[in-house]
């Protein structure tokens, strides 16, 4: 339906208007049902706003994954030596280095394991979880800004712009990492942990359902990226410096315990494993090469280098990508120091933002076999996603106050980007064709259904004892060759070569505008503002 879309301008503009017109009666049908029940009416429209945020999320995941196995083989390496009765397995470094970062996190494996038995072992098995679990990150990301207490409309509009960034969505939430997977993650916990700060402050009770689905979207975050240890920790570390435990009721300690204990189990649990085959308590990192000394020669890199690209590959001239990376740091300041007076108990999203970028930077910048390009660079910076949407969140309007002149402008620019996005996604094959910078790499992109209609199968991975009690691939595996026939065998549905990638931005611009629409048309603002 969407690649009948794309190529039939008639169709998409008989469906685009009906389907916000649609979302926008919805509303008003519900409180044409429900009378003057508010809270029926509040459920109805998180319903909807939900069931479009999903669907916008499934088109987002649905085209834009670059095919390569990048970081995924180690995640893979990881299962198949599950399947082989083999140890943890690590595919560099010896205990003590600094390279013993690539031991991986158990999430994403124990996910790939799964899919793997599910859906065979292929590679498009292999990239499964992250596209489903990315369906979700518009809804988590709606969550966590109206959380911090944006109204219905703007948290929308944030949940469509920072989903559909266009190198975000390429570099990020398409990548051959679990990267945006994490993002997912780590945007549920800031939303669940939005909602349970009142509770810690000791406004009412913390209830049992919210304390473990914190925990949850924590342990997930936690066991899923390196990053993880630094984002959750430092979160958690400032909302309990600014928590009031002295005010809370019984049943608000018996939920933080079992918080706790959903965070601290499984933690635990790997520590073990970790402990038995490899003899550490955890992976470590780059920790004996972090220097201030590198900070300068990275941030010349960026700035020479990489913003200029970024503004290119989506069509602005290259002198475009300082300025509009200084207003984006501006407006992300300004927004953590809203975030800090207006919520004082989320103090730890901003520190837990410095201390990840700051990783990034103290890192050298030759560390990575591509010399911290473009690519390399907003993948790590991108796992920020989370603490970048409290912080839009706080710039727009709120729920329950009168919309003034300067929100509406927010709200106008807000929209203006994700149209922007959209078309920067829509037209990147075109853009390519005419042999001009792209957002795409050289790497094969394709859709998920392109994915799936290929499905490539994946050798099982032949290991070796590594140290320790732990694993390795056997050095005698011919990567190269597998990547060069992996590539091969999904150049047909490559979109560097096919265009259906326009009928998925097509379906995000339809889903995203009925959201829109469902929030925009609420019945209740004849009563009041949200």
């Amino acid at each position: 339906m969407f690649h009948a879309l794309a190529h039939e301008p008639r169709l998409a503009g008989i469906l685009l208007p009906a389907t916000v017109l649609l979302g926008g009666a919805s509303p008003w049908f519900a409180d044409r049902r429900v009378r003057t029940d508010t809270v029926a009416i509040d459920r109805s429209l998180d319903l909807m706003t939900i069931a479009t945020l999903l669907a916008t999320g499934v088109a987002t995941t649905g085209a834009w994954h670059v095919v390569a196995t990048d970081d995924l083989i180690r995640y893979w390496s990881v299962a198949d030596a599950w399947r082989s009765g083999l140890g943890w397995s690590v595919t560099g470094g010896v205990p003590g280095s600094g390279d013993y970062y690539l031991v991986e996190l158990p999430v994403y494996p124990l996910l790939v394991q799964g899919a793997f038995s599910l859906l065979g072992h292929t590679y498009a098995a292999l990239r499964t979880p992250a596209i489903v679990i990315g369906a979700f990150l518009p809804i988590a990301t709606w969550g966590a800004a109206r959380g911090v207490g944006a109204g219905r409309v703007w948290a929308i509009a944030i949940a469509l712009t920072m989903a559909t960034i266009p190198h975000a969505r390429t570099y990020v939430f398409g990548a051959a990492q679990p990267d945006g997977t994490f993002a997912t993650f780590l945007t549920a916990f800031v939303a669940f942990g939005a909602r349970a700060w009142p509770a810690l402050r000791g406004d009412h009770p913390l209830s049992a359902r919210l304390a473990i689905a914190t925990g949850i979207a924590g342990a997930a975050s936690l066991l899923t990226r390196p990053e993880g240890m630094v984002y959750v920790g430092a979160i958690v570390l400032g909302t309990l410096t600014i928590a009031r435990p002295q005010r809370w009721p019984v049943a608000t300690w018996r939920a933080v315990a079992l918080g706790v204990a959903v965070v601290v189990a499984p933690a635990g649990a790997f520590s073990a494993i970790m402990l038995r085959d490899l003899g550490i308590a955890w992976p470590g990192g780059w920790a004996n090469i972090a220097s201030v000394s590198h900070v300068w020669p990275n941030l010349d890199t960026i700035m020479r280098n990489n913003l200029p690209w970024y503004a290119e590959t989506i069509g602005l001239p290259r002198e475009a990508g300082n300025p509009v990376a200084a207003i984006v740091l501006v407006v992300i300041v300004a927004g953590m120091g809203i975030l800090s007076r207006r919520a004082p108990g989320l103090i730890g999203v901003p520190l837990a933002t410095v201390l990840g970028t700051g990783v990034i930077f103290l890192t050298p910048t030759m560390l990575a076999a591509d010399n911290f390009s473009p690519i390399t660079f907003y993948r790590h910076a991108a796992v920020a996603y989370p603490c970048v949407v409290v912080a839009l969140a706080t710039l727009g309007p709120r729920a329950g106050r009168t919309v003034a002149p300067i929100q509406i402008a927010a709200l106008a620019v807000a929209l203006t980007i994700f149209a922007g996005n959209v078309y920067a996604l829509a037209v990147a094959t075109e853009r390519d064709h005419n042999q001009l910078l792209t957002i795409y790499p050289p790497e094969p992109v394709v859709t998920a259904t392109g994915l799936w209609r290929i499905a490539p199968p994946l050798p099982i991975l032949p290991m070796v004892p590594g140290p320790t009690n732990g694993s390795s691939v056997d050095p005698s595996f011919d990567y190269l060759g597998f990547r060069k026939g992996l590539f091969e065998a999904v150049r047909p549905v490559d979109q560097h070569i096919e265009d259906d990638g326009r009928a998925w931005a097509l379906a995000i611009a339809i889903f995203g505008t009925a959201g829109l629409a469902v929030a925009a048309t609420d019945p209740k603002r004849r009563r009041t503002r949200a």
